[in-house]
């Protein structure tokens, strides 16, 4: 993850890059932004009905890759939309065998959460 990343309409605060120094995709301030460059597709937070934070079926998987992965491998981040479409996110294993799976799913999560509950106002 660095910050900033490559030149778009929206608002870029951070970029996820590949081992092999490719984008994977951007947190942007009202979404995120998959495959920054030419054939980005930008997903509005509001889109995201699922991050896979408190998916058991990726809490397993991050499991596994950490028991059975091996470092410099992908271990794709599913996340469903609203419309029931699934994207998968390559994220990398780490050298200590830990894949970014929930750090990742926990970050999309809080941001879509945040979007969700709109502008806090005062009383």
């Amino acid at each position: 993850m660095r910050e900033g990343g490559l030149p778009s309409e929206h608002e870029v605060l951070a970029t996820y890059w590949s081992a092999d120094d490719r984008p994977i995709f951007a947190f942007c301030r009202h979404g995120l932004l998959l495959e920054p460059g030419e054939a980005e597709r930008y997903v509005p937070y509001e889109d995201i009905a699922d991050a896979g934070y408190y998916n058991r079926e990726m809490v397993l998987r991050a499991k596994e890759a950490r028991s059975y992965g091996s470092p410099g491998g992908v271990a794709p981040l599913i996340i469903r939309l609203e419309s029931g479409e699934q994207i998968e996110l390559p994220l990398e294993i780490r050298n200590d065998g830990m894949p970014d799976l929930l750090i990742i799913a926990g970050l999309i999560h809080r941001r879509a959460f945040l979007h969700r509950a709109g502008p806090w106002r005062s009383q």
